[in-house]
């Protein structure tokens, strides 16, 4: 037994508390609005806690009051007592909570400090004292880890979101924490990086020394066949109003509560999803789940839209390609597209730098970058009514296709842009909210851009989207879900004929997910071209009418979503892992009645709270 272990073990042998919440309520002061209330917790060494819930109910507010950050640097005023490891957050600083306390933070591009990779993880080592001649080896197993051996010396402010989240994963695992806190880890990594966190969630839930919190919605690509094998054994569920609905063993809370957890728009595993619909567990195993899909997919009625917007594109498609005679409705033409970005070379500039009497010319500063090319020869047409989904791993240019798309490339500089783009008008919803705020109010957000006058059509988007209890806020001052219901509700209320949305629904909850592709989807009916980014499957086949892969900068696949997926072989050739719901629709059911079992699923859970 480690002295580490030893540390967490009563004379008993039984498990100290290593983190406790007592009568906790936490007031924003901004507003004066709770955003958690009487929350009792505790944590003992070496349990694993899932934590789920609508947007906004304080999932991410009681891990930041657990890392320090909650008082101590945001605005909040909080009330009860709670410890880590035998003393307060409350009065200790956060430096010494971060000894022992690790935290994946939600938003991957605040989660990075430091100008190169390595350097993110050779910090912590520093700090933790290990000695000059491990840390290299150190840096190299943690950047292994997790799959990112090769950007090794990149610069950190070019990585993806996703690549992002898994260097300061790297990072923090090699803190050696005794509690680690995941604060949705998996929101923006493509399908095969989610098999690297999978794999170190796995590591980390049966150390029976460390604890483990984690805040997740993708449970059901997380935690793959293994179902609830493969997830924390304790479950934590907060309400949108920020109290506890139900604490306890994770199978036995969702037994008893799925369904409602399901109608209040809280993400569930399949197995629990199917449980909540039918009443019988045992997910695509029980022969009555199986039998309400095949149910569902008779019901015509609901992906008749959806239906006639595909067949509309694949129609173009054949004019364009047997006709010059008939002009189809282009909105977007992308020919050519060839990105490049100058990085600095980082092998190059370590001679340099190592060299103390070296004075660097300036065609020296210009051979220290080095030009990577992101994106090669895209060429593209998208059409009226289209709703497109951009799929590739991470770091692969889809935010960068975007970006190109809305124009925003051109004056950046260390970027090179080859090729053409020709579109009508283009509204962009970003990956990051933040970076499109521009108000200093929800409501002013709102408005931006838009004639006086129409307070009632932005009242109309702060109630469709569940902003109205916060239109007077600072829109830096709102949850993560609510951050992105607004970026999406300043966009759409303008009337563009392109809409391109970077990961649309990162961060939001089962509810607002269907409330949002269902608004964004809504505007291609009007004839506006739908253009977004996203590593969810399930989300593609359900709302896009046509799917993109891009791979090693170039189009690889460009199809329906049913034309892509229902291949087993292509998707294991294209690196797509079907999440399990996926898998059994596509070898089962036509592209129509995939469509219509997804939708209906949506419908039939949330069509009400639109």
């Amino acid at each position: 037994m480690t002295n580490n272990q030893l540390n967490f073990l009563k004379s008993d042998n039984s498990p100290y508390v290593i983190a406790s919440l007592k009568d906790i309520t936490i007031k924003c002061l901004i507003n004066n609005r709770i955003i958690v209330s009487n929350i009792n917790w505790e944590i003992k060494a070496g349990e694993k806690w899932l934590i789920i819930g609508p947007s906004g109910s304080g999932k991410s507010t009681l891990l930041h009051l657990l890392i320090g950050l909650m008082p101590h640097v945001m605005n909040a005023e909080v009330s009860g007592v709670i410890e880590t490891f035998g003393q307060s957050n409350l009065t200790r600083p956060i430096i010494e909570i971060a000894n022992k306390v690790g935290w994946i933070n939600q938003d991957p591009f605040t989660s990075v400090c430091l100008p190169i990779v390595e350097q993110e993880i050779a910090m912590i080592l520093e700090n933790k004292g290990v000695p000059p001649a491990e840390i290299e080896q150190k840096v190299v197993q943690e950047l292994e880890s997790v799959g990112l051996l090769s950007l090794r010396y990149r610069q950190t402010n070019t990585l993806s979101g996703g690549e992002c989240q898994r260097i300061a994963l790297a990072a923090i695992l090699a803190g050696e924490p005794s509690l680690i806190l995941y604060d949705e880890p998996t929101a923006m990594l493509d399908t095969r990086s989610i098999v690297y966190i999978r794999d170190i969630l796995q590591y980390s839930l049966n150390d029976k020394t460390q604890g483990t919190i984690l805040v997740e919605h993708r449970l059901d690509e997380l935690s793959s066949n293994g179902g609830l094998n493969h997830l924390p054994e304790n479950l934590l569920v907060l309400s949108e109003q920020g109290t506890i609905l139900a604490l306890g063993k994770t199978d036995e809370v969702l037994i008893e509560h799925a369904q409602d957890f399901h109608q209040k728009g809280i993400w569930l595993p399949l197995e629990f999803e199917l449980f909540a619909h039918t009443g019988y567990l045992g997910g695509l195993n029980e022969k009555d789940n199986l039998s309400f899909l095949k149910e569902l997919s008779k019901q015509e009625h609901i992906s008749t839209q959806q239906e006639k917007i595909t067949e509309k594109h694949l129609a173009n498609k054949l004019i364009l390609s047997n006709s010059t005679s008939i002009a189809p409705e282009i909105t977007l033409s992308v020919d050519q597209l060839t990105i490049h970005r100058l990085l600095d070379d980082i092998s190059y500039s370590n001679q340099l730098v190592n060299d103390k009497h070296a004075i660097l010319t300036d065609a020296q500063k210009t051979s220290l970058k080095m030009p990577i090319t992101i994106l090669k020869n895209l060429t593209f047409t998208a059409y009226k009514g289209e709703r497109i989904a951009l799929f590739a791993n991470n770091g692969a240019g889809k935010s960068t296709l975007l970006l190109a798309l809305a124009g925003l490339l051109k004056k950046q500089r260390d970027v090179l842009i080859e090729g053409s783009v020709n579109t009508n008008s283009v509204g962009m919803i970003f990956q990051n909210p933040e970076y499109q705020f521009l108000a200093n109010t929800v409501r002013e957000e709102i408005a931006y851009g838009i004639p006086s006058g129409h307070d009632e059509l932005v009242d109309n988007q702060l109630r469709k989207y569940r902003l109205m209890h916060c239109a007077s806020n600072n829109p830096y001052k709102l949850s993560g879900g609510e951050k992105r219901r607004l970026s999406i509700a300043a966009m759409t209320i303008h009337d563009k004929e392109v809409l391109l949305a970077d990961e649309p629904t990162f961060g939001l909850d089962r509810r607002d997910t269907f409330n949002t592709m269902s608004a964004l989807c809504e505007l291609t009916k009007s004839n506006k071209t739908l253009l977004f980014s996203s590593h969810d499957l399930r989300l593609i086949a359900t709302y896009a009418t046509r799917m993109l892969i891009i791979s090693n900068g170039v189009i690889i696949a460009d199809g329906t979503p049913f034309e892509i997926l229902s291949d087993e072989s292509r998707c294991l050739s294209l690196g797509i892992i079907r999440p399990p719901l996926i898998q059994y629709l596509m070898s089962h059911y036509s592209n129509e009645e995939v469509m219509t079992i997804l939708l209906t699923l949506e419908y039939k859970s949330y069509a009400k709270y639109r």
